[in-house]
């Protein structure tokens, strides 16, 4: 292994970049290195001449870029890219070979290289060029990877079952909970297979209808509840939602669902259907005897009024009302004695 000395410019606002050269030729490191002293960057280069020295510096860690030949002592052919992205995918790679081949360069970016020139074709310009977007798309990827990471933690958290469908039903995405439900105990066991895997055929066909129904209009279902036939063949059931799944452009390509088993709450609420439903029947004879009396009181009500109004005007009296004596504007009658006068 070999350590040239850095290329420094007046650029200093940028660190410098350690670059790993996988090369055999001393020339052709010589080359690059005078290509990068060239450029307005700091480049810290190191180099190695086999892929077992380069597997061996990548595991110390601190290399932002590769620069690598696919031709080796002892690794030919693309093999040699895909053992180095498989120790460190996170860490980019442009591949520099000797072999003009348009088959080869297609295979290797498609197998993730940053970009693939061939040796005697590029100039300084181009090849700092290339580190520089290489560098900011890697960036990018390990953003959208901690992207996607913190999804899929937040997803597979919920106890909600959270699952994608594309447009012919098919799974393509699912959270713990879901591949739980249904016994499943990796998403490769999920992805590419439909309900009729993993649910009796009369359920499967219900499932489906609702998938291709709101597919067709673009109309959510939301919190519908039903019931379904687990694998062990018990009845539970779930709320279920289900969303049109849509592209840039807004064109549905498949569905979201989320799906909640609400077996132990329906359960809870057909109970106490029942409990109130046994007492209302049991408390019904002394209800209706208490109704009973009631009546009858009412019936005898109006009969004790009368007799009390009948109390106020007896001539048992010593005194009257203050008031009785206002009743006789209305119904004059004779002036009578009262019983204390009478007897003085």
């Amino acid at each position: 292994m070999s350590e040239a000395n850095p290329a420094t410019t007046s650029d200093t606002a940028h660190p410098a970049v350690k670059l790993l050269i996988v090369e055999d030729n001393p020339v052709q490191i010589r080359l690059l290195a005078d290509m990068l002293a060239e450029s307005r960057g700091t480049f810290k280069i190191e180099s190695v001449g086999t892929l077992e020295d380069a597997l061996i510096r990548l595991t110390r860690g601190g290399i932002d870029l590769l620069i690598c030949d696919l031709a080796l002592p002892d690794s030919k052919g693309v093999e040699t890219f895909e053992r180095i992205h498989s120790l460190v995918p996170e860490t980019p790679v442009i591949v520099l070979s000797g072999l003009d081949d348009e088959t080869l360069a297609v295979r290797t970016i498609e197998s993730g290289a940053q970009d693939f020139f061939v040796k005697g074709h590029v100039d300084s310009h181009l090849l700092v060029r290339a580190i520089r977007y290489a560098l900011k798309r890697a960036e990018g990827e390990r953003e959208l990877a901690e992207e996607r990471n913190l999804l899929r933690n937040v997803i597979n958290n919920l106890l909600d079952s959270i699952y994608v469908k594309d447009l012919c039903g098919r799974y393509k995405l699912d959270n713990l909970a879901h591949r739980r439900s249904l016994g499943a105990a990796n998403l490769e066991d999920i992805v590419g297979k439909t309900v009729f895997d993993f649910f009796p055929h009369e359920s499967a066909v219900r499932f489906q209808a609702d998938d291709n129904h709101v597919m067709h209009t673009g109309r959510p279902i939301v919190n519908r509840q039903e019931p379904v036939i687990d694998e062990s063949g018990e009845k539970r059931w779930l709320s279920t939602t289900k969303v049109p799944l849509r592209s840039r452009d807004g064109e549905v390509v498949g569905i979201v669902g989320i799906g909640r088993d609400i077996t132990e709450r329906i359960t809870t609420k057909n109970c106490g259907r029942k409990i109130r439903s046994s007492r209302t029947i049991s408390t019904w004879p002394a209800r209706f005897s208490r109704r009973s009396c009631r009546n009858s009181s009412r019936a005898t009500r109006p009969a004790r009024r009368r007799s009390k109004a009948r109390s106020v005007f007896s001539p048992d009296i010593c005194r009257p009302a203050p008031w009785a004596g206002t009743f006789s504007i209305f119904f004059p009658s004779r002036p009578r004695r009262s019983a204390c006068s009478s007897a003085t």
